[in-house]
């Protein structure tokens, strides 16, 4: 493993249930998001972005890594995230602990993002970056498409579809 690893998902909506799961709802599998377009801009979108990343401490001792969310045609992130690692993942166990033998696990965390009524100046990619040190990792991205709100036609397609 290269010492910092991830992913992220974007959905519409994350429920936790009683007993702890969770359930993603509207996963954006294809990777496309089709923004309503309006008569002054583009905007309305609103999604969830869940960020998971690994980090092996004992390879690149950092003391807290970032995620910042950057939306298409922006410098500047819409959204940015330190996240601190707990102090306990650079100990390394006692040579005489019986664990020690085994590798240690990475440090894995999640955040869970939702952005709301976003606007967006242009077409292209959401993307989800983390900073860990001097290192840049691609978590992922969603595609943002312009599309125009259907027109009304006044009930000739419904007619069409039922034969009437």
């Amino acid at each position: 493993m290269q010492y910092g690893e991830g992913s992220a998902m974007f959905c519409d909506e994350v429920r936790q249930e009683h007993n702890g799961k969770d359930i993603y709802i509207g996963v954006y599998s294809s990777g496309d998001y089709n923004a309503p377009l309006t008569p002054e801009k583009y905007t309305a979108a609103s999604f969830t972005i869940i960020a998971t990343t690994m980090i092996d401490p004992m390879e690149a001792p950092e003391k807290a890594k970032e995620i910042s969310v950057y939306f298409p045609g922006e410098v500047d992130p819409a959204v940015r995230l330190e996240i601190k690692l707990p102090e306990d993942a650079y100990n390394r166990a006692d040579e005489s602990d019986e664990l020690s033998r085994f590798p240690r696990a990475p440090v894995t965390t999640r955040a869970v993002m939702v952005l709301r009524n976003q606007s967006f100046k242009e077409a292209g990619f959401v993307r989800v970056i983390m900073t860990y040190g001097e290192e840049k990792f691609l978590l992922g991205r969603l595609k943002i498409n312009f599309k125009d709100a259907p027109k009304d036609d006044g009930g000739d397609m419904l007619k069409e579809l039922v034969g009437g």
